[in-house]
């Protein structure tokens, strides 16, 4: 029966693709379970190569994708060979730490806050960063807005972290008081009663809650300051 064999060409059937996560913290896999190839017509045993290149099965590191690997059988009557892929998956998702909360004024006469600068978040990934975005808006409201970052890795596995920009108003509202009034007594009185004040002039870039003076419902005789 060896006779028989080795009067014919060998044949092989590699095994089953795999597919694999890739090694913590790396971007490849190795220690790969290949599996056993079907062999007829010889017991030599058969080469293992990448692109024709051979490898060692226990110590080669396949990257993150598809690898094809040829599983050779020779003997003396002629050679075989079929193929197995290989497939490893990223399965680790990346890393942001995003920038510090930011603290801003709003701009001059304006109730918003423009050009805030958010700093620039902490990433990593095992297999590289494809890209980093946030959702911030041109021009944050007065307040507090959560922006939110995202880093996607080559591998389109994502993370997100977050940071708050505050904006203050910082700047007083301004008034003029109405002009300086002058009235009679009320009839057979020392006090003035319903003195019409007028109106102030006021104006704040984010608006005015309230407006409010300290007269008093009556006037004595002489000089009273109202404070606006």
């Amino acid at each position: 029966f060896v006779g028989f064999y080795l009067n014919a060409a060998p044949t092989i059937t590699a095994p089953g693709d795999k597919t694999v996560n890739n090694n913590s913290g790396q971007c490849y896999a190795s220690n790969v379970e290949f599996g056993e190839p079907s062999i007829s017509g010889t017991t030599n045993s058969p080469e293992i190569s990448v692109n024709g290149n051979n490898i060692n099965p226990a110590t080669y590191e396949f990257p993150v994708g598809n690898t094809t690997i040829t599983w050779t059988i020779t003997n003396e009557e002629g050679t075989d060979s079929d193929t197995q892929i290989i497939t490893v998956i990223d399965n680790e998702n990346p890393t942001v730490i995003a920038p510090g909360n930011v603290t801003k004024n709003t701009d001059n006469n304006e109730c918003t806050a423009s050009n805030v600068s958010l700093g620039t978040p902490n990433t990593n990934d095992n297999c590289g960063i494809k890209n980093t975005t946030n959702d911030a808006p041109s021009v944050f409201p007065i307040g507090e807005t959560t922006v939110t970052w995202t880093v996607t890795d080559n591998s389109d596995n994502t993370a997100t972290a977050t940071q708050t920009v505050t904006v203050v108003d910082n700047q007083n509202p301004t008034i003029s008081a109405p002009a300086n009034v002058s009235v009679n007594t009320d009839n057979n009185e020392c006090t003035a009663s319903n003195v019409n004040l007028g109106a102030p002039n006021i104006n704040d870039n984010c608006g005015i809650k309230n407006t409010t003076n300290d007269a008093p419902s009556v006037f004595p005789i002489g000089e009273t300051t109202v404070t606006w």
